[in-house]
Parts: C-alpha cells; structure tokens; sequence
C-alpha cells in the first residue's frame, strides 16, 4: 500500500455514492495492487494511469518499471497519450493504429 501511495487510506472504505471513502486516483491504485498482490511474472493492466492526476500516473508507472528491472516480471499495459516523462521509462513501445502495428520497438528508434 505504501508503495502505491495508499497508506494514508489504509482503513478507509470502498464503495460507491455515500460510502466512497476514497478518491477515484485512490480506487485506481488500489485496482493495481489487487493485480500485484498475487506476486503475477506477467502483469497486464489496461489503463494503468486512467483517473489519476499526472504525478500519480507517473509515480504508478514508475513503480511498474522499478518492479520489472528489481523483480524481474513482465509489465504490459495500454495507455492512451501519455507524456514524454512516462514515454521515456518504456523499454519497448507497440504503437497500434486501427489494427496495424506503426511501431515495434524502443522510443529512440521511433
């Protein structure tokens, strides 16, 4: 929880309406650590970044790369537009247009 910036949350509830004890940014992260809980060699997350601001996006994705260079696991995930400070942490980029692979490889050969 620490990690994911949940800490401060730790007893708070999860719900919808009236019961939200947390912010969208937080259920989010909360979402990833349930797929990382189970220690996965492959990770698969769609929209990892979706509903967070732009230093939690960065932290979260940062974590995810720390994770596959330090514990060896496999991180794929889609993301729509991200910025240059999360671009840059991808070792490998699959850009996709309608079906058809535009790119396969690091950012510097694009």
């Amino acid at each position: 929880m620490k990690e994911l910036g949940l800490d401060h949350v730790a007893g708070s509830r999860i719900g919808e309406g009236s019961n939200c004890g947390i912010s969208g940014g937080e259920r989010r992260r909360v979402s990833i650590g349930v797929d990382l809980v189970h220690d996965p060699a492959v990770v698969l997350i769609d929209e990892p970044t979706s509903g967070l601001d732009s230093a939690s996006a960065l932290h979260v994705v940062s974590l995810l790369k720390s994770m596959a260079l330090n514990q060896g696991k496999t991180i794929v995930f889609t993301i729509h537009q991200p910025g240059f400070r999360i671009l840059e942490l991808f070792d490998r980029v699959v850009l996709l247009s309608n079906g058809f692979v535009l790119h396969n490889g690091s950012i510097a050969t694009s």
